[in-house]
């Protein structure tokens, strides 16, 4: 299990917040795999405290519609802002 701190906008971060958001669409330059952990820090400002998600499927590009070379990561939230 490998530990990614990734800078998300404001919109994307508010969505995984709040659990209308369950995916990310990355570059796959880390060799994400299932199980990691993702910090997400807001580029919005404000203080915000960084998500912590766990990968629970990683859809590899060139097919799905993804682009080759990025990933689609779902995952769930095991820390938000509000705990």
């Amino acid at each position: 299990m490998k530990v990614h701190e990734l800078q998300t906008d404001a919109e994307a971060w508010h969505g995984t917040d709040d659990g209308s958001k369950t995916a990310e669409v990355r570059f796959n330059d880390r060799d994400y795999a299932e199980r990691d952990l993702l910090i997400l820090r807001c580029e919005c400002g404000g203080g915000h405290e960084p998500l912590v998600a766990q990968v629970t499927g990683v859809f590899q590009g060139g097919r799905y519609g993804i682009e080759p070379g990025y990933v689609l990561l779902s995952h769930r939230v095991i820390r938000t802002n509000r705990e």
